[in-house]
């Protein structure tokens, strides 16, 4: 179902009288259930915006999967009347699909190979007539670190008995981008803590959860009493790709349906290993973030 996300617009305060629009842009999942939380989340920055008044309009959209697409996004925001346009990409790490496929659904950047695959993928492009610039992703500034650090304090009892794990989506073609930022949430976020022991995975979605996690926390398991577990995406949670994960071609909530039901035996029977099950726009600083990153760009 489409979910259309434009939120009213209100007379901007700007001093020059411009009316800059705000579009957060998501990479887009087949699920009713996660564009809600997109949908209520660019409710909160929009009602954030309304106290400062910095944005003429607040809207999210999707790079696929989910309407509005970044063409849609950008239309509404015209229509509403924006003279310009800030784009916070809302990614955690900067990859292929910041460097290349972002630009390309706003219709900044284009070539051969990009229009072949948007094209199979049935992305349309954007046409913007206004100005538009694209922000740097989640991982530049603190909201990741907040969220780490609030996350771990959610599940931490004794921090010299725990060891942590950051997991997230990524792969061999992710790795150099991730773990520099997943190496600085671990000195950061787990040092302050008291907690010596840190280690992160990627698995996708769910999808090498079994290969690439299961192992790690039960390496852990050996070394501490507890193994505290932070998922780093946007809507799903570590618990949520854990449940995906441990069911055989299973994805998350959000990702689709025909995943194995067939339950295997619990990997971490007898281990104390305990998930965050909050996403990065759950934490209540994620509105101001947004806000604060679209903003330094005008």
């Amino acid at each position: 179902m489409a979910a259309v996300f434009a939120l009213p617009a209100f007379a901007g305060a700007a001093e020059n009288d411009s009316k800059p629009g705000l579009l957060i842009l998501t990479h887009g999942a087949p699920s009713p259930k996660w564009a809600a939380s997109i949908k209520t989340f660019a409710e909160k920055t929009a009602a954030l915006n309304e106290t400062k008044k910095t944005f003429h309009a607040v809207t999210a959209a999707n790079m696929e999967f989910a309407k509005p697409d970044a063409a849609d996004g950008i239309k509404l925001l015209e229509e509403a009347g924006c003279d310009r346009i800030v784009v916070v990409p809302a990614f955690i790490c900067p990859t292929s699909h910041t460097h290349f496929d972002v630009p390309a659904s706003l219709g900044l950047y284009t070539s051969p190979s990009i229009r072949k695959t948007m094209a199979e993928e049935n992305i349309k492009p954007a046409k913007p007539k206004v100005p538009v610039i694209v922000t740097q992703t989640i991982s530049e500034g603190d909201l990741l670190d907040k969220f780490v650090r609030d996350e771990i304090a959610a599940l931490s009892e004794t921090p010299a008995d725990e060891a942590v794990l950051l997991i997230a989506h990524g792969d061999e073609q992710h790795a150099g981008l991730v773990e520099p930022v997943m190496r600085r949430l671990l000195v950061e976020a787990v040092g302050s803590k008291g907690i010596t022991l840190g280690d992160w995975a990627f698995c996708e979605v769910g999808q090498s959860y079994r290969q690439n996690v299961v192992p790690v926390i039960q390496e852990m398991a050996k070394n501490r009493k507890r193994v505290l577990v932070v998922g780093f995406y946007l809507v799903s949670s570590a618990k949520s790709i854990t449940n995906a994960g441990l069911k055989t071609g299973a994805r998350p909530a959000g990702y689709g349906t025909g995943a194995n039901t067939d339950a295997p035996k619990d990997p971490f029977e007898g281990i104390d290993v305990r998930f965050s099950e909050k996403g990065v726009i759950d934490h209540p600083y994620a509105p101001q973030w947004v806000l604060q990153t679209a903003s330094d760009a005008l």
